[in-house]
């Protein structure tokens, strides 16, 4: 059985709409690379198709922000989603105590202590943007960075060519405070690619929706974007309790020549969170 997009706590970017997202695009930052270190690609190459399987076959742990317990998902018993209390983030390759530590760790890093928590500067953050299915850029923000000085910029025009046949490409990064990380785009206006349960199509001509995926000593991490939508208004008259997800994703300028403008915001792990020695 697989989970799906539908079942997520929150799905509150539906409208085609312009988002209310920054009009400017990040100045370029120094501070991370594209991995290019052949034996190190074919390691996370490895781990990403592993962490896909995992996923997959229902062997995963759900960060759940909503209660002090981390159950580790029983995909014929319950809906993985349900249990995300800021849906689509997933813990892989650890399971038991160990997998419910980690996670349990990481529900306490991500502290709504800000309406719009995609944009806080004291947490580490991923910016996003796609134009006319391809003209894609991918910013990375270690903590302390604002959003106009990233620790990282990656700008390319790697378009996923052949999507009723193909996989979408993946992009492998790293950043000091982030560490590894791939980026790939999940979905164009008719596709959205099977080999990730829940991806849902962009409702538009480009490419959207990019699984996020963080590579850890002997285990990964997983923020699926479409499926961890905010609301700051919701997050500010709730109290923090209902922010709905880390991230914040929409059409930017629909109008735009060369294609329409696509952007999104995330708060993402720090490499430093999640360790056992936090516990």
């Amino acid at each position: 059985m697989k989970f799906t997009a539908a079942a997520t706590t929150v799905a509150l970017l539906c409208s085609p709409l312009v988002q209310a997202l920054p009009s400017t695009i990040p100045h370029p930052g120094g501070g991370a690379m594209l991995i290019r270190d052949v034996a190190r690609l074919a390691e996370l190459e490895a781990m990403h198709n592993e962490t896909l399987g995992e996923l997959q076959a229902g062997r995963f742990t759900a960060v759940d922000r909503r209660s002090g317990d981390i159950s580790s998902s029983d995909i014929e018993a319950r809906n993985p989603l349900a249990l995300a209390g800021f849906g689509g983030m997933f813990l892989t390759k650890l399971g038991g105590e160990i997998g419910k530590r980690i996670a349990n760790n990481l529900r306490k890093a991500f502290k709504f202590e800000s309406d719009e928590i995609w944009f806080d500067t004291g947490r580490c953050r991923a910016s996003f943007r796609t134009q006319g299915g391809g003209n894609e850029g991918v910013w990375s923000y270690d903590k302390g960075y604002d959003y106009d000085h990233p620790s990282g910029t990656h700008k390319f025009d790697a378009g996923w060519i052949n999507p009723a046949n193909t996989a979408p490409p993946v992009h492998y990064y790293h950043d000091e405070g982030v560490g590894d990380f791939s980026v790939q785009f999940t979905a164009t206006g008719e596709h959205a690619w099977s080999g990730i349960s829940g991806t849902k199509k962009c409702g538009f001509e480009g490419l959207c929706n990019p699984q996020l995926v963080f590579y850890r000593d002997g285990y990964t991490l997983v923020l699926n974007t479409w499926q961890s939508q905010g609301s700051s208004a919701e997050c500010y008259y709730s109290n923090g309790e209902r922010c709905g997800g880390l991230c914040k994703s929409g059409v930017r300028n629909q109008f735009s020549s060369g294609g329409m403008k696509w952007a999104g915001d995330c708060a993402i792990p720090c490499y430093s969170e999640g360790q056992l020695a936090d516990s």
